[in-house]
């Protein structure tokens, strides 16, 4: 990925400013009226800033003229929020009086941050979060969640009322007893909290479903099953940001959780051949969904193995000695050829010239699924309009993933 601090300035401008994204005030947005903000001088607190959501967030709220800090863990903050203005402050989330002392006259409280390897990191920052909300009297804690607490039906409309993921372990089932945890707070200590649960998130800087789609599609072959007729929920970045921010000031949002998608679902078909037009790849495959479960086979992927030599190569490549001897002998070929070859044996998965990325049953069953969300109870409640459709997000997103792929051969 092409670090920040090297994106062309125009194109940095264009990031933090996608009202003006093709060069004419409010082509990419409908009216500004429908963007929400918060007062200035509003004193807000986010963790997990260093994130995808979170430095689109602490941006829209720096331009709002808010006062924002970022709890962080790590020493780097990366050149995004420090362009935005954001105060950066390192903090252990699980000690509860360090976390105490951060948000002594804070109003806003947006929580982002996550642990993919620490489950009861997770629980100790919550915790921390509410005790210190509680004890410097924070108007709002907007806890960020996902959509993947529900137990999605192949089919149907998704709302608030659907019914949770059944009890088990992995990432859904942690965000659910983060928010139950914090549900409990709200009823038994009138902690002013509210829950937002986003849908697929893309937008400049997002890994899952931007960049690592377009690495797939540029450099090997996505399949998908059938016509790719299965529904992809979709959100632009900045309409989420929206959704948090209306969360953090209606009054209605206390104790409530609150699905975001974008203003109509689309097909996982239009999904990846957008952003395939993005980067000029070639588009998604489509195949059977019996051809592709066939594939999957253990055996079958075993012969797929043995049978490809990309995959023999890259792994004796990868043995020490050889390693150097390789290296060696990419010195003298010509720079395209050089790169190409170094993607190859030593890239990034994703990254694996010819690579098939082929769905495996569960990833299969997500992407044949039909059903949709549309944020119903986020509109009626919170005045929530997202306003950027999948074409319209697509052309900041695209500019984004042009400047990515400069020195990409």
């Amino acid at each position: 990925m092409l670090p920040e601090r090297n994106l062309p300035s125009r194109l940095r401008y264009r990031l933090a400013n996608p009202m003006e994204a093709n060069g004419m005030p409010g082509t990419a947005h409908a009216p500004e009226k429908t963007i929400p903000h918060v007062p200035p001088g509003t004193t807000v607190i986010v963790t997990g800033g260093t994130g995808f959501i979170g430095g689109r967030l602490v941006e829209r709220l720096a331009e709002d003229g808010a006062e924002v800090t970022c709890l962080i863990r790590g020493n780097d903050a990366g050149i995004r929020l420090h362009r935005a203005g954001a105060y950066i402050r390192k903090i252990d989330m699980t000690d509860a009086a360090a976390v105490d002392e951060a948000l002594r006259g804070v109003d806003l409280v947006f929580h982002l941050a996550y642990d993919w390897g620490n489950t009861a990191w997770n629980f100790k920052a919550l915790r921390s979060l509410i005790k210190g909300c509680h004890a410097n009297g924070c108007k709002r804690l907007v806890h960020v969640s996902s959509f993947v607490v529900y137990d999605i039906p192949d089919q149907g409309e998704v709302t608030e009322d659907t019914s949770d993921t059944p009890a088990g372990e992995g990432y859904a089932h942690t965000k659910l007893a983060l928010e139950t945890e914090l549900l409990v707070a709200v009823r038994e200590t009138g902690l002013p909290a509210a829950i937002v649960q986003p849908t697929i998130v893309y937008g400049p800087y997002s890994r899952p479903w931007t960049l690592d789609p377009a690495d797939m599609l540029k450099f090997g072959t996505v399949v998908l099953p059938d016509a790719g007729e299965g529904i992809c929920n979709a959100v632009y970045v900045d309409d989420v940001v929206s959704g948090m921010i209306l969360a953090a000031m209606r009054p209605e949002a206390v104790g409530q959780r609150y699905l975001l998608s974008g203003p109509e679902p689309i097909t996982w078909k239009e999904f990846y051949e957008g952003v395939a037009r993005a980067i000029g790849a070639k588009g998604p495959r489509y195949q059977p969904v019996n051809g592709i479960l066939r594939a999957n086979v253990k055996h079958r992927k075993l012969l797929r193995m043995a049978s490809d030599p990309r995959t023999v190569i890259r792994k004796v490549a990868g043995i020490g000695f050889v390693r150097k001897v390789v290296s060696k002998g990419l010195r003298v070929l010509p720079s395209r050829a050089r790169s190409i070859a170094r993607d190859t044996l030593y890239g990034p998965a994703l990254r694996q010239r010819g690579r098939v990325h082929m769905p495996n049953p569960g990833h299969l069953q997500f992407l044949q699924g039909r059903s949709t969300i549309r944020s119903a109870k986020a509109r009626q409640e919170l005045g929530y309009t997202p306003v950027e459709n999948f074409e319209s997000g697509m052309r900041t997103t695209a500019q984004y993933l042009e400047s990515i792929y400069l020195e990409a051969p």
